[in-house]
């Protein structure tokens, strides 16, 4: 089902508004055509009245109310945690107490009603049983606009409060940044500044992420260095932590650091969060009068597409498939395209071989990699893990990594159906000796890729440049390494067909957002643009999380009111949902089995993103059983896997996803709520309604009420 509404959201998406007052144009006469209005107002005001004097309804509503009131008052780190944390208390109670009282509510009306004989008046009049269950379900439904009106509007309230804030904008070209006395970096013209108190001729201000002290330097005579952990301790009795030749803090004897780099005569290294600075002063004379501030959502556009490319290449060499890569680290991923398992010796084996120039991160006393004329290491036992990257199986093969003619050559044995497709990742998930290099999640490193832009509208972005945010886990392929934890990292911003292209360099630091901006001529007449890395420095990579890499552009921001309320109306998306479930079954089971069916529902929902990545790891999920040994483990997982991939199918395409009606990400972000995942929210909540009252009604009309 869930594939049915993925082809109607798409077409839906592509044809708002007007789509959507077709559908509601059609509801609204199916409604006229075979319900009275005046029955169906009479039943769900009489039912709305039932249900805000049930007590359940009543306890959840204060409880609701009293932990949203009390969010601003718990401890946070500062503001703006705070915020975030009001945000995340209002959605949370919102939600889960809502989600009580949707099953509560409506999973024993009908069952009461019948128990009571309370229905048996309602089946002497001219009313039609449909037209009982539809009048329940809105009266509900009303119930639940109140309870989510009420909570959002306090929550909103409580969030303008935390979050309404003085700034400082910077109006000279550079506003210097003092700590202790002295300036330890400036802050660009417009910049604007969080104000927390004035302390005679300066202004104290939050610093902002990217003008925050998060490293600095001890001298090398303060401490030591384990070098094969990166770890600085402090021997002095009370070291001095310098930036910019300015000292900003002093660390006890045994306090430990991670080392970042090696400067001439000090380790600059990683600060712990009670030694960052987070806020310093800046000049009165350097910036305007303090205003309040008012917080809004950042609207963005994302890539239609994004292509992740390899960084290897394959080729067929006397009938053995061989993957040629240049220096790699452990656990570094490697895709491999243009695969043709055809030209390939048959058989349900592959012989292949892995050639690399050479592996970073060498066994202890070595300092760089390569051939023995580097490191003295001409081989190493290794686990190479394959992956095909359509259907996500993997499989591990223990080999020996041998040097000969300037590179490594690991022999491999692949099953064939790891090649189907043509497109493969592999990866040296471990190696004896062991090798000193970064821990790198497996499938998480890119070092090129594409982001396509489509549609994109100008209007909405503001004048000049535009600008966008990138973030990535920048990652180290060697180390220990020289220099920060900064990667100069080129970019290629075109137009679709080439026409025009600018290339810009971003400093991408680690797990940091990135701004960026690039020539407004690189987007097309239909809004179409092309992102690519074009080039990064050669001892990193960039980590890439499982919902992949994050880039987006930047339109012009919009009321934070609004992005909220776009989340309160997807949390009422899924109290209608459990509400439906509810009340379809209790048209044929008592009002205990019912209330478990709208849990189970609900609870279900949260788990159809789990169940899809389970159905993309393929028979390897099933591979890890208490059986007597690895190929015994695969057998049966290969023979069970059709079963449970049709159960896993059916659980996915029936149960409605929880996950997409859920936008706290954005909202916690300070993003706005984007229209598109708004609208497929609303249609499969109508979908999923319109199915739970069809199925009520064919139960309810065939029922024996005596």
């Amino acid at each position: 089902m869930n594939d049915v509404f993925g082809v109607i959201q798409d077409w839906f998406i592509r044809n708002r508004p007007y789509a959507l007052i077709a559908l509601l144009a059609v509801v609204a006469v199916l409604l006229i055509r075979y319900t009275s209005g005046r029955v169906l107002w009479a039943i769900s005001r009489h039912s709305f009245q039932e249900a805000i004097r049930k007590r359940v309804l009543l306890v959840s509503i204060i409880f609701g109310l009293a932990l949203v009131v009390s969010a601003p008052f718990w401890p946070s780190m500062n503001d703006a945690d705070r915020i975030k944390l009001v945000e995340e208390i209002s959605l949370t109670a919102m939600t889960f107490l809502g989600v009580i009282i949707a099953v509560f509510v409506s999973a024993y009306s009908l069952p009461d009603d019948i128990e009571e004989k309370r229905v048996f008046t309602l089946s002497t009049k001219p009313v039609h049983r449909h037209e009982m269950v539809l009048g329940k379900f809105f009266g509900f439904l009303m119930v639940f606009v109140l309870i989510l009106g009420v909570m959002g509007a306090i929550s909103t309230l409580l969030i303008r409060g935390v979050s309404t804030y003085s700034q400082v904008e910077v109006t000279a070209p550079e506003a210097p940044i003092i700590v202790n006395g002295a300036a330890v970096g400036a802050a660009g013209k417009g910049r604007l500044l969080r104000l927390l108190g004035r302390e005679g001729d300066n202004y104290r201000v939050a610093l902002p992420d990217d003008l925050a002290i998060r490293d600095g330097s001890i001298a090398v005579s303060d401490a030591t260095l384990d070098k094969t952990t990166g770890q600085v301790t402090v021997t002095a009795p009370s070291a001095e932590i310098v930036y910019n030749d300015v000292t900003i803090a002093r660390a006890a004897a045994g306090r430990h650091f991670r080392l970042k780099k090696i400067d001439s005569g000090s380790y600059n290294v990683v600060l712990p969060e009670d030694l960052r600075v987070q806020s310093a002063l800046v000049p009165a004379s350097a910036t305007s009068e303090p205003r309040r501030n008012r917080i809004s959502a950042k609207r963005i556009a994302m890539p239609v597409d994004t292509e992740y490319h390899n960084v290897g290449k394959a080729d067929v060499d006397d009938g053995r498939l061989v993957l040629y890569a240049p220096n790699v680290a452990v656990n570094e991923i490697l895709h491999f395209d243009g695969i043709d398992p055809s030209v390939l010796p048959a058989g349900d084996d592959v012989k292949a071989v892995l050639r690399i120039n050479g592996i970073y991160g060498t066994p202890a006393g070595s300092d760089a990699s390569g051939g023995p004329g580097q490191n003295e290491l001409t081989r190493f036992n290794a686990t190479v893990r394959l992956m095909n990257l359509h259907t996500r199986e993997t499989k591990e093969v223990q080999t020996q990594g041998i040097w000969s003619t300037n590179s490594f050559g690991l022999n491999l044995t692949i099953p064939r159906r790891i090649l189907e497709g043509g497109s493969i990742a592999a990866g040296i998930i471990q190696a004896e000796p062991a090798f000193k290099s970064d821990a790198l999640d497996f499938f998480a490193g890119t070092r090129r890729c594409v982001w396509y832009f489509r549609g994109l509208k100008l209007g909405r972005f503001p004048a000049g440049r535009i600008n966008g945010e990138m973030q990535f886990d920048l990652r180290y392929r060697q180390f220990p390494a020289n220099g920060g934890m900064v990667a100069d990292v080129k970019f290629h911003v075109s137009r679709p067909d080439g026409s025009r292209r600018e290339t810009i360099t971003v400093p991408i630091r680690n797990a940091g957002l990135v701004s960026f901006s690039f020539d407004r001529e690189m987007i097309d007449d239909s809004g179409g643009t092309v992102i690519e890395i074009a080039e990064v420095p050669e001892k990193f990579t960039l980590g890439i999380p499982s919902s992949g890499a994050r880039l987006t552009l930047l339109e012009r921001p919009t009321a934070f009111e609004w992005s909220y309320a776009k989340t309160v109306l997807l949390v009422l998306c899924q109290l209608v949902i459990v509400c439906g479930a509810a009340v379809a079954a209790s048209t044929f089971v008592s009002g205990g089995v019912a209330a478990l069916t709208g849990f189970f529902v609900y609870f279900c929902g949260l788990l159809v993103d789990f169940m899809k990545g389970v159905l993309e790891m393929g028979p390897a999920a099933l591979s890890s059983g208490h059986h007597h040994g690895p190929e015994a483990a695969e057998s049966a997982a290969h023979t069970s896997w059709p079963l449970m991939s049709f159960l896993l199918k059916a659980f996915v395409a029936l149960v409605p996803d929880m996950s997409k009606l859920d936008t706290r990400v954005f909202l916690l972000s300070g993003l706005d709520v984007p229209g598109g995942w708004v609208t497929r929210g609303v249609l499969a909540t109508l979908l999923y309604s319109l199915v739970f009252m069809v199925v009520a009604h064919v139960i309810f009309r065939q029922k024996e009420l005596g």
